[in-house]
């Protein structure tokens, strides 16, 4: 059995400068690193600036690293790179098993000093942000690990950067390009899955850089910069303008960013993340991108982590500050909302219909006027209101209060059934998910809601408790896990030929264990309507019963439906010579360029919700005509008129052919997505304009 071989001593002596401000110097520890990084010892440095490495030799000779920096708590292992990061000082040292090393001095100044016990707090909220008519609804995402990265300062980066490179960047000033989209499409196989959420929109991640402005002095003076020095020069120009600089790395030069892991935290069920970090000893303030993953089945599975690296990356991050970082991921837990609720003790919070607060329904709002009685305003169209359609999700948010003190158990919402002159129970299965860690991996169960199979009467819904049985509520799919109901509408019972419309009303009623209706005067319960939303997130809410919609136990609001759809028809385009009611093939004759074209058109919703746009469109030289409305024009059978001479149609052209295109969109609303398939319509046809040929006498 061979000998181990034996340790080699060596002697460390660390002078720590004195500060100026008089500040204490911090601890101070060697460490020992092979020559590649492999870490080997280390030791505290005494009080009196001297402390031994007992290095392990070897048979030949070798190369050791000796360094000096910041002690590194709970590592066992520390690391070269972030040692060196934090301004750690390093020397080579040759040892052999036989000869004595002599000692390793070490003088640090104070200013290096401060790099290894300079903190920064980083705080955050990880959210996916479900739009709904432009405006966004913030889930938080709960017990994923955010990874911090420090980014080297871009001073570091340009003085690395190739001559090749700097004159690529020289044509860039020269030569100024749009930006580039930073939101590519979503690779294969990811656009399928993908897919599975097309109803609901998903706010993707924001950018933290925009493009320079080509107009501004400083460009203007380094375009100057840029036709007259040389690349050296040109390369001390892009260091004193950064802020100009940083943009292209983001777009053009990514590749030249780097970044080292420095921290990494969890979010809680709010989505919020902290640390505190040791930031690097470059610059003043800290160039922070982040990351966050999951653990799901085994594999890391990224949520948030965009590219390219620099349009992401908080360029000088102030310390303490708070970071919003926005993912789009289909796979990102999403937990109950955090915000809090300006309301009174035992509140019942009727919130939405889907994602459209009951502040933008006309007749349920502290900020609207009653009329046009339960439209929905700006939910598709800013300034134009919207009718509901589809299967809506009413919303409903509970104090806990309420199971906790034994006030209220159960729920239910129905709907007037005008046929039938009585209240429906919406009786549609509602789940809740929650999720649990099982052996280390994250779960997500369902937890039903209703109607309660064990409840004492059919068709109760339980109250959701505030925590699940275990873990925490997640929200795989937030229209439907935010539902307090199913109210479909395309499918009710109507009088009249279907499809449904007209005003419709929903009744919330509360219960007791025992099945009993709640007197919610006799309880302190009050109904509450959503009123405002502060820049922290609180919700202000107004007391239902001063908009008259508390009636005995029950509040009750109203909703106007429309799930009739859009038509677009195009029937016929005419000249005062031939018209395509005469010759479909749409070959049109015209004697003289101030001939008139009539295009005739209808674009119609029963309602009059919708928006729709006409195009004349002439061979390959785009649109010469076109039109836009945001009520019906005409109606089926009953076109109108767009008329136009031949002259502005044709232009310079002797004969052409045209296309016109007719889209009409519907303006009606589920709450969370603008109802389109199956209440869009559009229609295209196509004419050629040409003048007659003349007429020949017989021979």
């Amino acid at each position: 059995m061979a000998a181990s071989n034996p340790a080699v001593s060596i002697q460390v002596s660390v002078t720590l400068q004195a500060s100026t401000c008089g500040e204490k110097s911090p601890q101070a520890v060697a460490y020992a690193f092979t020559s590649s990084g492999r870490f080997l010892t280390r030791a505290a440095v005494s009080g009196e600036g001297a402390t031994v490495l007992n290095v392990p030799a070897a048979g030949a000779a070798r190369e050791v690293r000796i360094v000096v920096g910041p002690e590194v708590e709970g590592d066992q292992s520390p690391s070269l790179s972030e040692l060196t990061r934090r301004g750690a000082s390093e020397q080579f040292v040759r040892i052999t098993a036989d000869a004595k090393v002599p000692p390793v001095i070490f003088e640090i100044p104070s200013e290096i000093q401060r790099c290894w016990i300079r903190r920064c707090l980083v705080q955050g909220t990880l959210l996916k942000s479900v739009i709904t008519g432009g405006l966004p609804v913030d889930m938080p995402v709960c017990g994923a690990e955010v990874q911090i990265w420090e980014v080297e300062p871009i001073e570091i980066i340009i003085p690395k950067l190739p001559i090749s490179v700097i004159e690529k960047l020289r044509q860039i000033v020269l030569t100024p390009i749009g930006p580039v989209n930073p939101n590519p499409p979503d690779p294969a196989p990811f656009t399928n899955v993908a897919a599975l959420s097309a109803s609901l929109q998903l706010a993707k991640p924001v950018p933290t850089i925009a493009s320079p402005a080509p107009s501004s002095p400083e460009y203007a003076s380094l375009q100057i910069l840029a036709q007259t020095s040389d690349a050296e020069s040109f390369r001390q120009a892009l260091l004193s303008n950064i802020s100009i600089v940083r943009s292209w790395l983001c777009e053009l030069i990514p590749r030249f960013v780097t970044k080292t892991l420095i921290a990494t935290t969890t979010t809680d069920r709010c989505g919020h993340f902290q640390e505190l970090i040791f930031p690097g000893c470059l610059g003043s303030s800290p160039n922070l991108y982040f990351t966050a993953s999951l653990s799901f089945y085994g594999f890391s599975l990224f949520l948030y982590a965009p590219t390219p690296v620099a349009c992401y990356t908080h360029w000088g991050y102030q310390c303490g500050t708070e970071v919003t970082l926005y993912t789009d991921s289909i796979f990102a837990p999403c937990c109950s909302p955090c915000a809090p609720v300006n309301a009174g003790e035992n509140y019942v919070l009727f919130r939405a219909i889907g994602g459209v607060d009951l502040s933008s329904i006309y007749g349920a709002s502290p900020l609207l006027p009653s009329t046009p009685l339960g439209l929905a305003a700006g939910a598709v169209v800013v300034g134009e209101d919207s009718p509901f359609g589809a299967t809506l999700l009413p919303r409903v948010e509970f104090d806990s209060s309420l199971l906790e003190n034994g006030l209220a158990s159960y729920y239910q919402i129905s709907y007037w059934d005008t046929t039938q002159s009585q209240w429906i129970v919406l009786a549609g299965d509602i789940y809740r998910h929650y999720n649990e860690f099982v052996g280390g991996q994250l779960v997500t169960k369902s937890y039903l809601v209703g109607p309660q199979p064990s409840a004492p009467k059919p068709n109760l819904f339980a109250i959701p408790p505030a925590l699940p049985p275990v873990g925490d509520w997640a929200y795989p799919n937030p229209a439907n896990d935010l539902a307090n109901a199913q109210f479909p509408t395309a499918s009710l019972p109507t009088g009249s030929t279907p499809p449904t419309y007209g005003l419709y009303q929903l009744k919330l009623d509360l219960f007791d264990a025992a099945g009993n209706e709640v007197d919610i005067n006799a309880a302190g319960i009050k109904y509450y309507v959503p009123s405002s939303v502060e820049p922290d997130g609180t919700i202000n809410t107004v007391d239902a019963s001063t908009l008259s919609l508390v009636s005995g136990n029950s509040m009750i609001i109203s909703l106007y439906v429309d799930n009739r759809p859009t038509q677009a028809q195009l029937p016929a385009v005419s000249t005062p010579v031939d018209s395509t009611a005469s010759d479909p093939c749409g070959i049109l004759h015209y004697n003289g360029p101030g001939d008139n074209v009539d295009i005739e058109y209808v674009a119609w919703q029963p309602g009059n919700f919708l928006d729709w746009n006409l195009y004349v469109v002439r061979g390959t030289t785009g649109t010469v005509a076109s039109l836009a409305g945001n009520t019906s024009a005409g109606s089926p059978g009953s076109p109108v008129d767009f008329n136009n001479t031949v002259a502005t149609l044709i232009g310079s052209c002797p004969q052409a052919a045209f296309g016109v295109n007719l889209y009409c969109q519907f303006r009606g609303t589920d709450g969370w997505s603008r109802l389109g398939y199956g209440y869009d319509s559009s229609q295209s046809i196509a004419f050629a304009l040409t003048v007659p040929c003349p007429q020949t006498k017989p021979q």
